[in-house]
């Protein structure tokens, strides 16, 4: 042994005697550059807060050094490092004006900061344009299924209206999280309804982030789970142009078409525009059918979508220490999707998953979105900036669907004596879905099994009308290498106007048939709104390897409602009024700590919130909230990332959503004290650097997110909200995976990259509660595996670049239930295969 051990110790001389080491400082003309990164070929390291650094294990011989920081001009120097001796390079930095204005820019839209991942003080995950194009999702689900810690509720199978929970909150609608375009909000009303029936298309999206714990507390109102933030496209440094086209199973069609340059000089303005074109559609996977033994009757049940994005910047360096930057972004949306809330029975189901009921063929959502943001980003040295954002966000849906079925027999009675034959009496899709065998009659009505000329179909037309508009502003002052102070200012309003009508149709020969038209405001007639005035400020504070981060966030929430009753279309008369204020202090604390070059620690607790409602009485959502991880990294090729949190809700929302099989009055309720605890783990690797060392032209990809979540009431209530029922202390929250794992693995060559993905969740329950997850109540566990390939061609006509792209989804063509709610069991999508190409020019 002790042989053994001298032997190593000279093998390992005799190894440091062959390499050389480089060490020195970066400086300024204010004094040390902290966080300065210094690299020599594929090693690298970053300076300490006095500017030093050291690099080890360096091969002996000529090299170039190259240094770069934010807001400085990179250099480059040239060094001779012998075997077995330090070499000392000192590097003064000069201080470019224009290289700050431009990562401070991108940082206005972003929840990263100048300095990337690693100075955040919490859980962090970033996607950036080369994650999204191995597989380029147009289903924002499948994108952030492959972060941890965010949970997914599938619905239609193309995640056409989101469903993303973060660490235990609601998945419905996305109404528990903090969702943003560019560092804007875009739900259509943030505050006064924040269900997320829009986002932007997923296919023509450059990047996403996710904060959560302390490090989100920036990014209200939502703060209890985290943030998620979508990026436009970027403008490009020189002229460019992409076009792309796939099409494939169910007549599946995708056209995407970007263009742009930031090469445009006007004196000393420097200008830069990108416009881009996406399109998407599908004939979709169902088909409706009529159970009498006739058939289809109908396979339309896909959607279409349009988006377009146009990008206007003007860039000034009035001087070497003053930068000027305006962009003014606009985007226009619209959608069609033949889509419904109501699902199978369990026998229907089993016997053709991918069929619809033909009661609800004449089912349709429709959309149209603006939305515009002016931003001004000015720097001022390396100690100041400041920005301010103006937008601008309209939307309108109509979502016209059947709500309520009624099975004309005469021979029912009246079970409540209010003098109405339950003949005559609507029921409810969730309540016909969750009872069908109380409601065999009318499901039978539904399923087109039956002919029953005084059978009743109940169709609303969910017609909303959303405005939002708001004011941030932001601003950052560097006292020292040492502090660093941020703050920010937001003032918002936003209002959400319903004006819905139900109509009744009845089935004639399988198909919807109008009887009566209903009145406008018949089913819903009034206006939710709300104003907020909210901010925060932030303190970095770094001693040696230890840097904290106080916060706090403060919001101030006016909600009103002005509802108009069933008899008033016009709004002429005097609306019933309520209103309610809320004011909340949601501090924070963030911890990082650099315990080498390659791992840092950090942690962090903080208060969650999300805001109530109009109503009195109800509460708003109030939690506190702790995280603890580590980041760790091996050059380019090893990221780690794992975290433990938990979170303790003094008073848990829920929300009577139509979509989560509720009633559709968009009420918020208190639910109690809950807990969630869990844990996260991501691991992005280049599995071929690891085991032979980097600069290889072959890369293998692997990616690993792991969470696993335990959520559960704390309190024992009794709700009318279907999912929760009679809630016990201990009973699970529904909907939150207790597991939830991706995976991924890929070769990437100069010319060809493939990639294969699975994503895997347990059994989950659809109703609280606790022990064994009853047949009826339970979402089966499920592991899907996508499959993706890219070709660059050979041939390089006119100059461009041209890419064949395959593309599949399901690869296995599981068939599974994605979800029990809004009404029955519905379906994810099945195998799809689509085939592409695309030209850079």
């Amino acid at each position: 042994m002790v042989r053994l051990a001298l032997a190593l110790l000279l093998l390992s001389s005799a190894a440091s005697a062959q390499t050389a080491v480089l060490a020195g400082r970066v400086t300024s003309a204010e004094g040390p550059v902290p966080g300065a990164t210094v690299r020599v070929g594929d090693r690298g390291t970053a300076t300490d807060l006095d500017g030093r650094f050291r690099l080890a294990a360096l091969a002996a011989g000529v090299a170039e050094a190259e240094v770069s920081a934010v807001g400085f001009e990179t250099a480059a120097r040239s060094v001779a490092l012998r075997a077995g001796e330090t070499t000392t390079l000192d590097v003064r930095l000069e201080t470019t004006a224009l290289a700050l204005g431009e990562v401070v820019v991108q940082s206005a839209g972003s929840l990263v900061g100048p300095r990337g991942v690693r100075d955040v003080p919490g859980s962090v995950t970033v996607l950036g344009p080369q994650a999204l194009a191995r597989h380029r999702d147009t289903d924002l689900h499948r994108a952030l299924a492959t972060v941890p810690g965010v949970s997914i509720q599938e619905e239609d199978g193309y995640g056409l209206r989101p469903n993303i929970g973060i660490r235990g909150t609601q998945t419905d609608r996305s109404s528990g999280v903090t969702l943003m375009e560019d560092g804007v909000l875009i739900a259509p009303a943030p505050y006064a309804a924040p269900a997320a029936y829009y986002v932007p298309p997923a296919g023509r999206v450059d990047g996403l982030e996710v904060r959560k714990g302390s490090a989100q507390i920036a990014y209200g109102p939502y703060t209890t789970g985290g943030a998620i933030n979508l990026l436009s496209a970027r403008i490009p440094a020189r002229p460019a142009a992409r076009v792309e086209v796939k099409g494939g199973t169910d007549e599946a069609r995708t056209v995407h078409v970007r263009a742009g340059t930031d090469d445009v000089a006007l004196g000393p303005v420097q200008l830069g525009i990108v416009a881009e074109g996406f399109a998407d559609g599908v004939d979709g996977f169902k088909e409706i059918r009529a159970f009498d033994g006739s058939g289809a009757t109908s396979d339309e049940t896909g959607y279409a979508i349009r988006s377009g994005l146009l990008k206007l910047r003007a860039r000034l360096a009035a001087s070497p220490r003053a930068f000027h930057s305006l962009e003014l972004k606009l985007t226009a949306d619209d959608q069609t999707s033949d889509e419904t809330y109501l699902g199978l029975t369990p026998q229907d189901f089993e016997a053709a998953p991918f069929a619809r009921y033909a009661a609800t063929a004449a089912d349709r959502f429709a959309s149209d979105h603006q939305m515009g943001h002016l931003r001004y980003v000015g720097v001022f040295g390396r100690a100041v900036d400041v920005s301010a954002t103006l937008y601008v966000t309209r939307f309108r849906r109509d979502w016209f669907k059947l709500d309520a079925v009624s099975d004309g027999l005469a021979d029912d009675v009246d079970t409540d004596g209010d003098g109405i034959a339950d003949a005559d009496r609507p029921v409810p899709i969730s309540a016909l879905l969750a009872d069908p065998v109380l409601y065999a009659d009318e499901i039978a009505v539904a399923r087109a099994a039956v002919d029953r000329p005084d059978a009743g179909l109940f169709l609303t037309s969910n017609d909303r009308q959303f405005r939002a508009e708001g004011l941030d502003l932001g601003a950052g002052l560097r006292l020292s290498p040492a502090v660093d102070l941020r703050a920010g200012l937001r003032l918002h309003r936003d209002q959400a106007d319903r004006l819905q009508r139900e109509d009744r149709y009845a089935l004639r020969e399988a198909a919807p048939t109008l009887v009566q038209a209903g009145t406008p405001g018949g089913a819903g007639n009034r206006i939710d709104r709300a104003e907020a005035l909210a901010g925060f400020a932030e303190a970095t504070l770094t001693a040696g390897r230890l840097t904290l981060t106080p916060g706090l966030r403060v919001e101030h929430v006016r909600q009103s409602r002005e509802d108009y009753g069933t008899a008033d279309p016009d709004r002429a008369g005097t609306p019933t009024t309520r209103a309610n204020t809320t004011t909340a202090l949601i501090p924070g604390l963030g911890l990082r700590y650099d315990a080498t070059e390659e791992v840092t620690l950090f942690g962090g607790v903080h208060r969650g919130f999300a805001p109530g409602t109009s109503q009195p009485g109800v509460e708003p959502e109030r939690s506190v909230n702790a995280e603890a991880g580590l980041r760790a990294s091996r050059g380019e090729a090893l990221a780690l990332q794992a975290v433990g949190f938990a979170t303790w809700y003094q008073n848990l929302l829920g929300a009577d959503f139509a979509s989560s099989g509720g009633t559709g009055t968009g009420e918020l309720f208190n639910g109690g004290a809950a807990e969630v605890v869990g844990a996260e783990l991501a691991l992005d690797a280049d599995a071929l650097a690891l085991a032979a060392g980097p600069g290889g032209r072959v890369r293998v990809p692997v990616r690993l997110a792991y969470t696993v979540t335990d959520a559960r009431f704390a309190s024992s209530f009794q709700s009318d909200f279907l999912p929760w029922g009679s809630v016990f202390t201990g009973d699970a929250i529904p909907y939150v995976a207790p597991h939830v794992v991706s995976a991924s693995a890929g070769v990437e060559t100069g010319t060809l990259r493939v990639d294969l993905r699975a994503n895997g969740t347990a059994a989950t329950r659809a109703v609280a509660g606790q022990g064994a997850i009853p047949e009826g109540e339970r979402i089966d566990a499920r592991l899907l595996f996508d499959a993706s390939a890219e070709w660059t061609l050979p041939v390089r006509p006119g100059g461009a670049r041209l890419a064949a792209l395959a593309l599949v989804r399901n690869l296995t063509d599981e068939v599974y239930v994605a979800s029990r709610r809004p009404a029955g069991l519905r379906p994810g999508l099945p195998r799809t295969v689509l085939v592409g190409l695309r030209a850079d020019l």
